[in-house]
């Protein structure tokens, strides 16, 4: 059985997040997150005092290994494309849920280099956002209509990934698959339904959870039934993409959801990174990458900033 490695102690270097703040539309990106603690306003203010995040340790997670169609055999990732500029966690105060967060926000300014005259294959942003319930699920009928709570991440693509992505002799599995993910999404069902996350709790054996719920931790769930894609461009720039992926945990299988519900109370003392991945399938696609990873810990749900647009 593979063991988990654990996280620094206390999660000591994670970052705090802001104090309760509610926004508009026109208040977004207006500096309410400090620069002096290399952190980017990257939308709203958090309303989780304590809660803390940092850009995740990819290598800690394991991933499909280059000969997994033959041996079935995974490794630890190499470190993530993407970094991890930003989380947030809000809700709305109607019973509308949150969608498509990057088309209402001022998104950050790159801080990559680019080169004149090369052509991105690779978003410089993606913004995760995942709609989580916190109403108790129906096992039959139809789903309360429970707006919940988003966590949003935020992740713009690290200088040596762009780098690579330019370079027409790159060989890399993983930016390869990134590449054909981003270009056919929209029109290729068989690339779209590849992206999934790995959810892993660091400390799970000191909260006293139930065993039943071990065997799912660090497992990778594919989210192509609920989740939705969509892609823009930030500031209506031709050469600076943006991708969203709203991902509706509300749609998830009801075993998941209970599963969910039933920890609720726990999320506040998990040690926990979300990680995201396409799944390679063939030899050409592996072995897979870990393109984005977050870490977090002292999540409180109940504390979502509320926020609206106007």
């Amino acid at each position: 059985m593979d063991v988990i490695p654990k996280p620094e102690p206390l999660f000591d270097d994670l970052i705090p997040v802001a104090e309760e703040i509610v926004v508009s539309k026109q208040e977004v990106f207006e500096g309410i997150i400090s620069d002096a603690d290399h952190r980017f306003n990257a939308g709203f203010s958090v309303a989780n005092a304590g809660c803390r995040w940092k850009d995740g340790n990819a290598p800690r997670i394991k991933v499909r290994g280059p000969s997994f169609v033959k041996d079935k055999k995974k490794v630890h990732s190499a470190p993530s494309l993407y970094k991890l500029i930003n989380v947030d966690l809000v809700t709305n105060s109607t019973q509308d849920r949150i969608a498509h967060v990057a088309s209402h926000i001022k998104l950050p300014a790159a801080t990559i280099k680019r080169k004149p005259g090369t052509i991105d294959k690779l978003p410089r942003l993606i913004v995760i956002n995942m709609q989580i319930p916190k109403a108790a699920p129906k096992f039959f009928g139809k789903a309360d209509p429970d707006p919940g709570v988003n966590l949003l991440f935020y992740f713009e693509i690290k200088q040596d990934t762009y780098d690579t992505s330019i370079d027409p002799k790159h060989s890399s599995p993983s930016l390869h698959l990134l590449e054909r993910f981003f270009e056919k999404l929209s029109q290729d069902e068989d690339i779209a339904r590849r992206f999934k996350m790995i959810g892993t709790c660091f400390n799970i054996g000191e909260l006293g959870i139930p065993s039943m719920f071990h065997s799912y931790n660090g497992k990778p769930v594919i989210v192509f039934k609920a989740g939705s894609l969509s892609r823009g461009l930030v500031d209506g720039k031709e050469d600076d993409m943006y991708m969203q992926v709203d991902v509706n945990v509300h749609d998830f299988a009801y075993v998941a959801r209970k599963g969910l519900y039933t920890l609720q109370d726990d999320i506040p003392k998990m040690n926990f990174s979300c990680s995201f991945v396409l799944q390679g399938e063939t030899p050409e696609e592996l072995p897979e990458q870990v393109f984005g990873c977050a870490e977090m810990g002292n999540v409180n749900l109940d504390r979502a900033c509320h926020v609206k647009f106007n």
